[in-house]
């Protein structure tokens, strides 16, 4: 080989692996940003709020609502069959409007079920605290529901009202 076609050979494989560790480093970056958006990052988790409260009570909080959520499973599984069964119906050939409302119904009833079980436990854990960890609990209830904040957790949602049906 010439020392030409060995320089341009270098030059190509320099390139094509500065490509390749820019390609690895972004997708490393985006996997963090997307793990970091998780549900602990919910503008008002009580996960999220309670990261300045000590270690020892950050676990048992942890511990107390992860015992609610196996508690409310039933009531969640129930929810979504009831929401499966909904969507169903409403794909059918010829939808059961009744059908599909009770189901709704069903499913609404169920979820609140689950987030009363959720909320109690929060609360009758936050009973056992300092009030300085109270506090940064209490602060979660404050805070508008995920629904009601913007995409990027800025805030309530201020668009306004969608705009009318055609």
């Amino acid at each position: 080989m010439s020392p030409r076609t060995l320089k341009i050979g270098l030059a190509l494989s320099l390139v094509l692996n500065i490509f390749l560790v820019m390609a690895v480093g972004g997708a490393i970056l985006m996997r963090h940003k997307l793990m970091d958006n998780g549900r602990g990052e919910r503008p008002n988790s009580i996960i999220r709020l309670s990261k300045d409260m000590p270690p020892e009570s950050r676990k048992a909080m942890r511990r107390v609502l992860r015992e609610a959520v196996v508690a409310t499973m039933p009531d969640l599984k129930t929810a979504h069959v009831a929401r499966i069964a909904a969507a169903d119906s409403l794909a059918a050939a010829t939808p059961d409007r009744a059908l599909i409302d009770r189901n709704l119904q069903k499913a609404r009833e169920s979820e609140m079920r689950a987030r009363a079980g959720m909320e109690t436990a929060a609360v009758s854990y936050a009973l056992t605290v300092s009030p300085e960890d109270r506090a940064l609990i209490a602060e979660s209830f404050r805070r508008p529901p995920p629904s009601a904040m913007r995409r990027r957790g800025k805030g309530p949602d201020d668009r306004g009202p969608p705009p009318p049906a055609p």
